[in-house]
């Protein structure tokens, strides 16, 4: 019987493939080693709180290390403080939009004795139907900074001006933090995974690598979570085509979503503001717009946009169940309305809220503009 000879096409098709999977696996080690040298706290959990993805930072402060983390429920890692942030988190689930900047003084394993001050933001990650399989959370350690306003004020008399100012200072830092990580994460990692992805394609393309497919999915995901994060953290919408756009984009993202139906309503295509301005009132109107969708019950939200030389006000009505006047009180002392309430004061804007039960509830702001504009 005669020897069988080699094929060398095939031979040099093997060999190109094990090149590119080489240097597919040098992409995802870099995007790893970002994930687990970011100086803030990385981690995605199910829907049964098991951790999926941990970085060093956050298991550091947790107390163990990234292995101990993974398929663990949350609440036997954490449990002295598990329950509020559940309480946090569970309307992103149930709601699939995303809760950022909310703070809490927690004590942690890595500072034991002392209750430190960190800031939260939950974004949702979704299957092909829509629906929340998990939670994707970032977690920063702003106490040093928290600090460092607090002893500047304390150097002055604590007058409502000065608190006002401060608290506009931790505001501008915060968009100003999120534009710089919506940034990074569309320029850097987002970029980086969209080349591997397409050095991926034309593996699968040229020869049989069915298992390569799987992994070109996962990549594809990983690039839509991480422009939705993106989008969610600062919308080039505003810097693009201005606070007018902006409102109006965010309440078809809400109908998109399902959870209600937003009407949007203008009369006119754009609004004059500086930009520090629009940034704020967009802030504003999308914690209006979330509270309506995760609180009120309704199906329907109304968005009505009127411009003048004067001012830009900007109403949103739903019909849900509304709140009574002691509701109200409680509600006014939460994060949420507080913000906004910070937010119309650094506008120099008439912020009102008007609702009763079963009778929906009614947001007003109503912002001067300057001559400028």
């Amino acid at each position: 019987m005669g020897t069988r000879r080699a094929n060398p096409q095939l031979a040099d098709d093997s060999e190109a493939l094990r090149r590119q999977i080489a240097k597919l696996q040098a992409r995802y080690d870099e995007l790893v080693a970002i994930y687990r040298s970011a100086p803030v706290g990385l981690c995605r959990q199910d829907t049964e709180l098991r951790y999926l993805y941990i970085n060093e930072w956050l298991a550091r402060i947790n107390g163990l290390s990234v292995e101990d983390h993974i398929g663990v429920d949350m609440r036997e890692i954490l449990p002295q403080v598990a329950s509020g942030v559940l309480r946090q988190m569970r309307p992103v689930f149930e709601t699939g939009e995303p809760a950022i900047n909310i703070t809490n003084h927690v004590e942690t394993a890595a500072h034991p004795g002392v209750r430190r001050l960190y800031q939260y933001s939950f974004f949702p990650v979704k299957s092909a139907d829509g629906s929340v399989v998990a939670v994707d959370c970032v977690v920063a350690d702003i106490t040093d900074v928290f600090e460092g306003y607090v002893r500047d004020i304390s150097r002055h008399e604590a007058t409502e001006d000065l608190r006002s100012r401060f608290v506009q200072q931790v505001v501008t830092a915060q968009d100003r933090e999120r534009r710089r990580i919506a940034d990074d994460l569309h320029d850097g990692v987002c970029q980086m995974i969209s080349a591997a992805r397409l050095r991926l394609e034309s593996i699968v393309s040229d020869g049989d690598a069915k298992d390569l497919s799987v992994v070109s999915e996962i990549l594809r995901q990983s690039i839509d979570d991480i422009r939705a994060i993106s989008h969610n953290l600062h919308s080039p919408v505003l810097d693009d085509l201005g606070i007018v756009a902006a409102i109006r984009k965010v309440c078809q993202e809400l109908t998109d979503a399902g959870s209600c139906r937003v009407e949007f309503e203008c009369d006119a295509d754009s609004a004059a503001l500086p930009r520090d301005m629009q940034n704020h009132l967009f802030r504003l109107v999308q914690e209006a717009l979330q509270n309506a969708a995760r609180h009120s019950g309704g199906d329907r939200i109304v968005v009505t946009v009127t411009c003048s030389e004067s001012a830009l006000e900007v109403r949103i009505e739903d019909n849900g169940v509304g709140f009574s006047a002691k509701d109200h009180w409680a509600a006014s002392t939460g994060s949420g309305i507080m913000n906004m309430k910070e937010r119309a004061r650094f506008l120099e804007a008439e912020l009102t809220i008007q609702s009763a039960p079963s009778g929906g509830t009614h947001i007003c702001v109503r912002v001067p503009r300057p001559e400028c504009c």
